[in-house]
């Protein structure tokens, strides 16, 4: 897991992205800078762990319709057999890979509370749908929060029933996550 906030990463050259990431990159209007925070973070992550070059690392987006999905890793221009998610709010960039599926999210508190419960609820509820390789595909109100015991690190989710669909085939699901001052990060993992 590697955390990144604006002012770490000053300036970033486009360079650092593969010859196949850079329609996805100048397609963007908006968000650019978060592109590519996000593709940095994780290829450092990924470099630093798996001794692979940066060059020899391409994260493309799969598509569902008009949708970005889940990030899919490519190693010397062929799928990879690990998981990969990035997120980012806020100036905060959150990237991890795993093994088996994973999903992570970042949510920043905004204004002066500090970040808590409403903003842990978002983070698992989306790191969760990440992990499935859903994203928001079915809005919202498709993951709760139902209950948590944080001191046994147990989490209840109420799902509607086409994300129950997705999750069916994991037999284990866990969160792990961390709340600091400014921002909730959270990292879901499932075992098939």
């Amino acid at each position: 897991m590697i955390v990144l906030r604006g002012e770490t990463v000053p300036y970033l050259d486009r360079c650092l992205l593969h010859t196949k990431e850079l329609p996805h990159y100048l397609w963007r209007n908006r968000k650019r800078t978060e592109y590519l925070s996000g593709r940095y973070a994780l290829k450092s992550l990924l470099s630093r762990e798996l001794g692979v070059e940066y060059a020899d690392l391409c994260i493309l987006n799969e598509r569902y319709g008009e949708q970005s999905g889940k990030p899919r890793l490519y190693i010397n221009d062929a799928p990879a057999d690990y998981s990969v998610s990035i997120s980012h709010d806020a100036g905060i960039i959150f990237a991890c890979f795993a093994d088996h599926d994973i999903g992570a999210d970042v949510a920043a508190e905004r204004g002066n509370a500090g970040a808590g419960r409403a903003c842990l609820d978002w983070a698992i509820g989306e790191a969760f749908t990440k992990a499935l390789g859903i994203g928001l595909k079915y809005g919202i109100p498709s993951v709760k929060t139902d209950s948590m015991d944080r001191e046994k690190g147990m989490v209840e989710l109420e799902v509607s029933e086409k994300v129950l669909s997705c999750a069916g085939r994991y037999s284990d699901i866990s969160f792990t996550y961390e709340m600091r001052e400014q921002a909730v990060f959270v990292i879901c993992e499932l075992i098939g």
